[in-house]
Parts: structure tokens; sequence; C-alpha cells
């Protein structure tokens, strides 16, 4: 303990004498580079949103942008500013808003306002390097006085605009009604007589003649190449329009064509930046300035928000870096960078030196860009705007007294990001929605939050913002609040002037010029004002619960933003996982450690000694918690401080005499225990006999084995009894339990996320192990490994290419076969080349594959069988259709080719295959019930196995009949009997999963979990959807009461049938709630049980509204019934059906009643009709149906539905409205010889 005590003595003498530090150089200083300084062209476009670039978009053509990004270093972690001005800036100057005086807006055309005089800017600092600096393009930083100019900021020469927005063509630019004037400046002048040329291909022209005039092995040269493009207004030369003439949104085509002007400007520069001799010691930077604007064509898809908004839409820019200087190229960086890292990363390969004194807020990312190594940023302040303070809801009490949360700001550190006030439009826009506006403006995604000024999100999990966690996690909440308020305690007053009249072009001869003379210095009257601030300890004009005054950083005590000083520097693995402990004053301070001026020397001294003091008693207490929340605060200076410190002090070793106090009556009492001495054991031992001791072994080997053999139960990946959550929202809607409070998931594996890629997936995790196995009937299985069954896919989809096959042209193959692997092999060919797969069933009939075929306009058929193909034939026969290809699996003959060429169809051959079979086996159902017993017994304790001893006697064949290894099986026949379900799973010894959902949720909605082996649920909501159960009042199922019909939303639900609009609204609610038409309800444990049907519901006569599935169901259940319809009518009070007795059990039933004859006989004898009228009448009776849900009369029929005789669905549900037109005759009589 003594030495311990030492060594925090020595520690604690150290920190405080400032002798120790975590680094030696600054954050943002960089080192010398190893190779010749790069010629540096920076290309910035305007309002380019994240989804307006190839390689984001598809339908956005951008080769040559896409080549240079593939061939460089995508930036996939890239944030910028949400507005042109604030972006500007901080590339500029390397810092945020916050710290020039620009946190609010943009600088208008008639404010008197520019950067601030007293900053270093890039260019100029590359200009000390050595550099000649070129600027080309839209400025947007302020022009009221000459010194504002690009050219007394840095930039040797500058061609370009001044404001932020002007004609293409004309270069007129407008600042409110009749406040117009021509603004295209050649260095300090107006660049009067260039009106008619289109600005994107000006400014590129204009680059290309600075790199021919220039000698690249002379001078190295810096190029920021500025476009306004795509700025509105959208105008674009129509040769660029053109190749989108496709589009139906106006806005888009027009801003898609400004996009690829732009793509073939860069284009032009580079091939500049080759042939005169720049290129292979160059680096390109390319990056927007903000988010796309949907309202004039830009897209943000699928990211949340737009332009002006600090949603990730809004801030999440594009960016690439393409240069032969990189190390590690054709790779994609998710390293966080912003935009301000562009000042000291650019200015460090330019052989410059940033050192701390410059307060820059960027950091050197050129390590990371080029080599790869993690990013030395943490985290990024988006803004902070004081001026924009009204935000409804907003308060210091909702910001848990640390920030007033009615102020706009936005802070991201780590993957955590805070947003406060009014963030701004957040809505989710997909490409062209608002083509049509404002028809199609209700269509969107809209996301209304009532009486919310705070969001927190986790944006690497959810870089969409669709889950705010602030109220789960408060703990990040107030971290990422006291990083605001830290930030705010070293802005600067707001620049935002009034405008000046003097600004109007009609005063300045037409053109937007400087209108103030260099003798009006307002910048020294700004700074006036800004001394007075500080004399005043007010940094901002905002209410906080900060006390400023004895913590205002003043000189070069301001610690650099982004990296906090002092012990309170929060780390990466704090943030991300909130577990970092603050008391009240730690939060206040904003986690910043200064020394407040006026501070007298005494007292700093008599700090230092209260630290030594401090620092021994750590010694003493080492891990004590109460000394160490103690030592946190033996910085402060105040007299209170330092009492409350030995406040603290005083109660730590109190606690510590406790802790020891509890120690030595420990120790008391292990002395007592007398523990045996080895010798008293080998005694005892030596006094036992032979048999005993052989006994003992054996008894402690077989509990050893059984203890390392026995059987585990399967770990649930939630908890068993609570399988869903019921979400927030008042809507009952419930989410699966094993997301733990997650996002909904719409894939599994990051390189798996649609089914083709899954395929790569199985062939890398298995070793290209087996992949699809098909056998004849008590044969062994032969199996296609992975790498075959890619190959053939990857041959079949090329002939579909080759067949005029494309996803933008004729996308739909039909598949008309049955189960077997090359089923799969076609389907999977589709996907490789991203062709729909359209099933065709034989069981549908003529006219539904004819429907189906005109429908999507099938060109390409893929058979298994030449039947199959004839019956193809014969739907295309007679009439126009669209079949042109053939493809036959098996073998074929010379007549069916002719025949398909008189209709004008080809055939081609594929590779024969087995048919799939199986076998099945049968057991002596008493071995078998007590064989099951045992089974459903270790079920029950979450067991399932096939290697138990009833697994290798009694199940062994039945196992054998499916493959032997089968180690999973899924049902999707939901709801699927419960004792059927329990059986299998013990026959065959798998896990055996029942899950739920329909064609319109991409299949599964529900499952089963792993290790809940009950039966008679469907399990929980699937990862990637919510359900929830909405009200049926008709049948008396409410939400409330955990019942009502299945509804399920998330990225797993369709969009809607193909070309039938009206089909989709009746599936699909305005809130992307797909209705099933399921009744469902939650049982305790948070799993689905499907109980009952809506979609088929009538209402009778008097009112009463009647579910004839749940009726039939309970019907079938009589010995003498195989099928049962029933029927009621609107106009009719009463219910009849049709029955077709089971042939199998009829005469026998009818026999033990004294009814004999066959079976049609009995199907016509009225007293045969009486008795099974009779027989579910009592059933239905017994099963609680009520007296106007019991049919009151029955026809008999003979026929069973079928599939083929159109009366069932190839699932065998029962086609209700064929069967009603089927047997209308017979209803009507019925109904005409009921008398009520």
């Amino acid at each position: 303990m003594t030495a311990a005590a030492l060594t925090a003595l020595s520690l604690m003498s150290l920190l405080s004498l400032g002798y120790l530090s975590q680094d030696w150089t600054s954050p943002n200083q960089v080192e010398q580079p190893n190779h010749p300084r790069p010629h540096i062209i920076f290309i910035m476009t305007d309002d380019q949103g994240f989804n307006d670039i190839g390689y984001h978009n598809r339908d956005i053509h951008t080769p040559t942008l896409d080549k240079l990004a593939a061939e460089g270093v995508k930036l996939e972690n890239y944030y910028i500013q949400p507005i042109c001005t604030p972006s500007r800036s901080q590339f500029i100057t390397g810092r945020y808003q916050i710290h020039t005086g620009l946190q609010h807006s943009i600088i208008r055309s008639q404010q008197p306002s520019c950067l601030p005089f007293d900053l270093r800017t890039l260019p100029q600092r590359l200009q000390e390097a050595g550099y000649a600096t070129h600027m080309v393009g839209k400025w947007h930083l302020g022009f009221y006085k000459r010194d504002c100019l690009p050219t007394r900021r840095g930039f040797h020469t500058y061609f370009g605009s001044l404001t932020g927005s002007v004609d293409y063509y004309t270069y007129k630019s407008c600042d409110g009604p009749g406040i117009c004037g021509y603004d295209l400046h050649e260095g300090e002048r107006v660049a009067w007589g260039q009106g008619g040329r289109y600005s994107t291909h000006l400014y590129a022209q204009r680059v290309r003649k600075i790199l021919a005039a220039h000698d690249p092995s002379s001078q190295p040269l810096f190029i920021f190449l500025s476009f306004q493009a795509v700025h509105t207004p959208l105008q674009s030369p129509k040769e660029y329009v053109y190749p989108y003439r496709q589009m139906g949104n106006v806005f888009r085509r027009k801003y898609a064509g400004m996009v690829s002007a732009v793509d073939e400007a860069v284009r032009n520069v580079t091939y500049a930046l080759r042939k005169y001799g720049y290129y292979k010691n160059s680096v390109i930077i390319f990056s927007t300035d903000n988010g796309g604007q949907p309202l004039f064509g830009g897209s943000n898809w699928p990211l949340r928000g737009r332009k002006g908004t600090y949603w990730e839409g809004g801030v999440r820019g594009i960016g690439f870096v393409h240069s032969p200087l990189l190390r590690r190229r054709k790779r994609v960086s998710k390293a966080l960078v912003h935009i301000t890292d562009w000042y000291p990363t650019l200015v460090g390969l330019a052989g410059g030196n940033v050192s701390r004194m410059d307060g820059l807020d960027g950091y050197d990312m050129w390590e990371t860009i080029s080599s790869g190594k993690e990013s030395p940023r943490l985290e990024i302040l988006h803004n902070i705007d004081p001026l924009y303070n009204a935000a409804r809801h907003g308060s210091l009490k909702n910001g848990y007294g640390i920030w007033n949360t009615a102020v706009q700001a936005a802070v991201r550190v780590g993957d955590w990001k805070l947003l406060t006030g009014n963030p701004g439009y957040g809505d989710w826009i997909p490409p062209q929605m608002l083509g049509n506006f404002p028809e199609s403006w209700w269509n969107l995604e809209r996301h209304m939050e009532a009486k919310k000024s705070l969001w927190l999100f986790n944006v690497a999990d959810d870089p969409y913002e669709r889950y705010d966690l602030a109220e789960r996690r408060p703990d990040v909440v107030k971290q990422l609040l006291a990083r605001l308020a830290f930030y705010n305690r070293t802005a600067v007053p707001v620049r935002y002037p009034a405008e000046d009249p003097r600004a109007d072009p009609r005063r300045n001869g037409g053109a937007w010029v400087p209108w103030e003379g260099d003798d009006e210095n307002w910048e020294a009257f700004y700074l006036r004002k800004r001394k007075v601030k500080k004399q005043k300890r007010k940094f901002c004009k905002m209410n906080s619960q900060i006390d400023t005054n004895s913590e205002t950083p003043t000189g070069s005590q301001t610690p650099s933003p982004g990296i906090p000083t002092g012990s309170e520097t929060p780390t990466r693995s704090q943030i991300d996982t909130g577990c970092q402990t603050h008391t009240s004053s730690q939060i206040d301070t904003g986690s910043q450690t200064v020394t407040p001026s006026g501070t007298p020397i005494g007292s700093q001294i008599s700090q230092t000694a209260f630290g030594l003091t401090l620092g021994l008693a750590l010694g003493l207490t080492l891990k004590h918690p109460a000394l160490i929340l103690a030592t946190k605060h033996s910085g402060k200076s105040s007299k209170r401080s330092q009492s409350d410190t030995h406040v603290r002090l005083s109660e730590g070793f109190c606690l510590l005499q406790i802790e020891f106090a509890v120690v030595m009556q420990a120790h008391e009492l292990l002395k007592q225990m007398r523990i045996p001495e080895l010798s008293e054991v080998r005694d005892y031992f030596r006094g036992l006999s032979t048999n005993t001791l052989l006994g003992m072994g054996a008894f402690t080997a077989v509990t050893a084995y059984w203890f390392a053999t026995r059987p585990k139960a399967l770990k649930a990946p939630c908890d068993l009894r609570m399988q869903s959550v019921e979400l927030p929202g008042g809507e009952f809607a419930r989410r699966g339990a094993a997301l733990n409070g997650g996002p909904l998931l719409s894939h599994f594996y990051e390189d798996a996320k649609t089914i083709y890629e899954w395929f790569p997936r199985g062939l890398r995790e298995s070793k290209n192990g087996p992949c699809l196995g098909s056998r004849k009937p008590k044969q062994p299985y032969e199996w296609l490994s992975y790498s075959e069954v890619i190959e053939r896919a990857e041959n079949l989809g090329s002939a579909f290419l080759h067949k005029g096959h494309s996803k933008d042209g004729d996308p739909y193959i039909g598949i008309f076969s049955q189960n077997r692997p090359e089923w799969t092999i076609s389907e999977l060919a589709c996907y490789t080349y991203s062709l729909i797969s359209v099933p065709l069933y034989d069981t549908l009939g003529t006219e539904a594959m004819s429907y189906i075929l005109d429908k999507t306009c099938i060109s390409t058929v893929v058979c298994d069988v030449p039947e199959k193909a004839k019956l193809l034939l014969d739907c295309v026969s007679g009439r126009q259709h669209s079949v042109k290809n053939l493809i036959l699996i098996e073998n074929f003959d010379a007549d069916l080719v002719t025949r398909a060429q008189h209709y004008g169809i080809d055939i081609i051959s594929l590779r024969d295959a087995e048919i799939y079979g199986q076998a099945t086996s049968t057991l002596k159902r008493r071995i078998l019930e007590f064989a099951f017993r045992r089974k459903e017994n270790e079920m029950k304790s979450g067991i399932m196995r096939r290697d138990s001893v009833w697994d290798k006697i009694i199940f062994k064949k039945v196992q054998a009949s499916i493959g032997g290894q089968v180690r999973m099986m899924l049902t999707g026949a939901a709801p699927i009997s419960a004792s059927v379900l329990t059986f299998l799973r013990a026959a065959l010894g798998c896990h055996f999963y029942e899950g739920y959902g329909q064609t319109e949720c991409t299949a599964g909605s529900t499952t089963t979990l792993p290790g809940d082996w009950t039966a008679g649920h469907v399990g929980a909501p699937l990862p990637c959807n919510d359900i929830k159960l909405v009200d049926v009042t008709e049948m008396n199922y409410y939400a409330a009461k955990g019942e009502g019909e299945v509804c399920v939303r998330g990225p797993n639900v369709f969009k809607g049938y193909l070309k039938e609009p009206e089909k989709t609204k009746e599936a699909l609610d305005e809130n992307g709630w797909v209705h099933t038409g399921d009744i469902g309800r939650w049982l305790p444990n948070g799993t689905l049980k499907i109980v009952d049907r809506k979609k088929h519901i009538f209402k009778l006569a008097q009112g009463e509204y009647i579910a004839p599935e749940k009726i039939e169901n309970i019907y079938i259940r009589s010995e003498a019934v195989a099928q049962a319809f029933v029927h009621g009518d609107s106009l009719q009070a009463c219910l009849v059906a049709i029955i077709v007795p089971d042939p199998d059990f009829l005469p026998g039933w009818a026999k033990k009643r004294g009814l004999a004859g066959s079976y049609e006989e009995l199907c016509k004898n009225k007293e045969v009709k009486k008795a099974i009228l009779e027989d579910i009448v009592k059933l239905g009776k017994e099963s609680g149906l009520k007296s106007f849900e019991q049919v009151k009369d029955i026809a008999l029929h003979t026929e069973m539905f079928s599939i083929q005789n159109g009366l069932l669905t190839p699932t065998l549900k029962a086609k209700r409205t064929d069967l009603r037109s089927c047997f209308r005759k017979q209803i009507d009589e019925l109904y005409s010889n009921i008398k009520m």
C-alpha cells in the first residue's frame, strides 16, 4: 500500500506541474510529406444530393466521376454543411461556423459581410508554401469590400460569380424583386461580354487554359473549381437532358442533365491534367457543398431530409479522392471526415505546418485517406445557430438543464448524432416523387413528430435516422448536450448584418460589385464589439445553465474544438457504451478544463499542493470509488469547491474504515474454519475397501462423462416468456424482442443484402460445399456444389440476356416446373442479372396462365417436361401472345419443336436432372407413441436432438427418409396443427420452425424462435418487420384486448401489385401497413396465434356478420364430412352449406345408423342428409357457434373440391367466388325450401 501511495503521489505531482501530456504535438499538426508537392485540384458542386451520382444511383449517368471514384478512395462517411456559405467558409478557413461568426444562414448579396479578415485562408497558406493558386466558379463568401474578394483572400487569379446563384447563360443574379445585376468577374473586374455561354462549360474551359499556360515542373498548382451546377435555376443544354427523357419528373430530368454536364466538364479537366503533365503528381478531390433539394430535382434517398436541414440528407455529402499518390486505392473509406479537414490535409500535402495556435477545427486526414489508417476525428459539430432559437417545444428543462433545446443545433460524437431545436424538413423522399406536385405529395413517407425538440440517433446502425433513441438513452443525450455546451462557450458572436441598399446593382453600373470603400473599417468595429463581449464574459445570447464567468477560455487556453482538454475527454468507447458517470458539476462545465483569468498565483500553488494531498489519498485507497470521485474535482479554484472536496474526502475515509472492518471480520471467520490437512485425507481413503474405492471411481467417471456429454438446451435469442414487445405510439403494434430494442433489419449480413448475394456468401462460408441436392426414390442424394450452381445460373442468365432480356427492357422470365434444382438455378439466373422470375403452375389452368402471360408480357419460359410445354402451347394457340422462347429441362421430340415453331416459339434444351422424390416409413403405433412422449418431454426442456436412444431405435428410418442429415426445417403453412408440428419435431429431431406470412410480405412475417419448441403459435415478429393488430368490430375482435386483424409493416413489405393500383390501395394503407385478412391474438409470451380469417366475411339480412371459414373448419370435424362450403347472403337471414361427404368414412358411418348403399346412393338419401345436418349442427353447438352461425339446410355433393376442377387454389384454399357460381342452382333451391 505504501508503494501504491508513493506511485500515486509521484503521478499527481507530475500532473499538477504540467510535465505529463497525452501528446506532445497538437492534433492538427502535420509532418512534412516525403514526396514532391503535388498539384491539387479541388472540385466542388452545388446542391448535388447523396443519390445524384452514378455509383449511388444507376439512373444518373456520371461515368467520369464513377471511374475517378472507383480508382481512388470513396469517402462514404463524409460530412458537409446543409447550405452554401457555411460549407465554403469551413473549407476555406478550416473552422466551424461558430468560430467565424457565420452560424446563421448564408451571406446574401446585399449584406455587408464576408470571411473575417483576421483569418488566414487555405489558399493563403498554400501561397506561403509556394503554390500558384487559382479559383474558378462560385464564391458566395461575401464581396461588400474589395478585401473580401477571392484575389484578396489568397487566390492569384479568379474567374466566376460572387453571389449564390446566377443564370447559367446570362449570368444575371437577383436578390429580390427588381434587385438584379450581372455577376461574372475576372479578377476584381466585371467580365462583361460572356453571355450565352453555359457556365459549366465556361468554367471547365478556363481551368484547361490555366493548366495549358502553367509549367507543372516549375511550381505546384492549386485550383479550386467551384461549379454553380446543379443549383437552381435548372438549366442545361438539350443534349444532356435527352438521355433522361423517360423520367416523369421534369425537374429531375433537367437536374440529371446538369449532373451529366458536370461529369463531362470533369472529364475535360482530367484530360487536360494528363495532356499537360500534371496527372502523375496530382491530387483530385471531389466534394458537394450540401444536400440536394428534392423540390427542384435533387435526391438524397434513402437519407432523411434535404438541403437546409441537419438530417443526414442535408449534411451527408458525396466525396472522393483520386490520385496516383494514394497508397491504397480502389476502396471505400468509412472513416469520419468533415469538410473542415481539407484545410490541414492540403496544407500538410503542400509541406506546410499547421500549429495549434491556428485554432483549426479540422484534422489532417491524408494518412486516413491514403493508407486507410483510423480517422483522428471522433466528432463533428454540425452547427449551433443561436438566432434560430424558436423551437416550439424546446426549453432548458427538456435539455436536462444542460442545454436549451429550443436552439437549432446538431452534433455527432462517435456513432451518436444529436439534434435540437428545429432541424428542418425531415421526410424521406424517393427520386422523382415530386414530379407532378402537389398530387404525389400525399404519397410521400411523411414523418410528423409533435412536441419534439430533441432527437438522438445511432447513425452507424441507423443511417436513415428512422429510430429516435433519445428517450431510451438519456445518458448519451446528456453527454452530447454537454458537448454542445462546450462548443458554445468557444463561439464568437453571430455576424448577420442588415442588408445595405448601396449594394443594389442599379447604383453600381448594373453589376454586383463591392460597394463599401476600403477606408470604412467595419471589421474594426466588429472586433471592438467582440472585445467588449469578451470582457463581459458572454459568448452567445443564449439561455443555458453554464457559469461562463468562471470558465471563459481566453488566449491560448481555448481548447481545440473536437478534442476537449483535461481529464474529461470522452473516449470513443465511453460515448458508444454510454457507461460514463457524470456529476452535475461535470456536465455544467461542458467537460472543459481551463484556468480562470484573474486567478492569483498563490491560489494556483495552493491548488497544486491540494492536488498532491489528494494524490496521497488516492494511493491509499486505490480503487475506492468515493475517493476517486473526490479527486476529479481537485482542480477547482474557489474555496467552496475545496471545501466540498474535503467533505468528499472525509466521507471516503469513513467508507474506507467500514470496508477495513468488514475485511477483518471475514479474516477472523476463515481462521475459525478448520480445513483438513492432506495427511488426514490420505488416511481416510486408506481405510476404505478396494470395492468401495472402485465404486466411487466408477461413479465419479460416469458423473463426469454425463456432465460433459449431457444434451444442452439451445440458447434462445430472447426471453421466451416475452418474445415480442409493444411499440410506442398507441397503435398496439409489436416488434420481435430478439431485436433488443434495435431497428428493423433489412438484411442480416452486410455481404448478403440481396438473394443473389446469398449464394456467393454460401460459397465462402461452406468452402464450396453442397448446395442443391436431389434423389430418386430409395436412392441417395446427388448434390451440386455452390460453384456449380452459380456457374450454371450465370450461363443460363447469359442466355436470357442473349435473348434480349434486361433489367430495363423485358425483365420477366417464366418458370413452369416442379420443385427441382433447375428451378432454383433458373431463379438464381434471374437474380444474377436483375431479372424477375414469374412462377407458373399447371394447377392454375390455362385461363390463369394466359392471364399471367399477358399481364407480364413474358417472352421466355423455362419448362421441366414436354407435357407442360404442350400445355403452354395450348394457352397461346389461336391468339396473340408474347412468348418467343421455351427452355426445356428434359428431353423433347421433333414434333414438339415443329408445333412450337408454328406459333413462332423457339425451343432450347437444358441438361437433364433427376426428379426429387421422397420415401416414408411407418412405425407401430404403441411404440411410436411411447418414443414420441419421451422426445416431447425433452423438447419441453428446450432440447432438440436426433442422437437419443429413441432416434436410433424408432425414428432413424423416418429421419433417413429425408436424407438423415437435415438440421433445420421451416413450415409456412401457418397455422399448422399443434399436434402435427410437435410430432414432426420429435420424429425428425431437427430444428423445426413455424413461420407465418404471405407473398406481399416477401413470404415471412413471424417465425418461432430457437429454443421454443411449443406449438400452437406462429412465433414473434421477424427482425425486418413490425406487426400490429387492428380492430375488427364486426367480429368482436379489439386490438386493446390483444386481438384483431394482423397488419405488417417493414422493408420486407411489397410496394404494390403489378399494374393494379386499386388492389394495391386495398392491401396497403397510407402508413405502409399491409392488411393480411388474418385474425391474430397475442399470447402472454409475446407470440402470435392465428385464430380466424376476416377477408371472407359477409353480413346477413338481420345485420349479423359471418366468418364462414371458421364454421367450415368446425363442420369438417364430422367423420362423415370431407369438405364444406358455407354460404350466406345479405338478402337472406340464415346460412346454407354444400357438403362433400367423405367417401372412405361415409359407408361405415351410415351403417352405424342403419343406412346402407353405395357412396352415390347414400349421397342421394334424404336420411343421410338429415343425419349429417344433425351431426354438424351438434358439433357447431359444442364449439360455441351462435344460432345464426349454424346452417339451416345442406346439399350433398359427390365430387371433391380440387385444383383440377378450379374450386381450390394451389395452396388448397377455397375459391369462394367460383364455388358460389358453381353451386348457385343448389343454393337457390335450399333457400327456396327454408321457411323462417
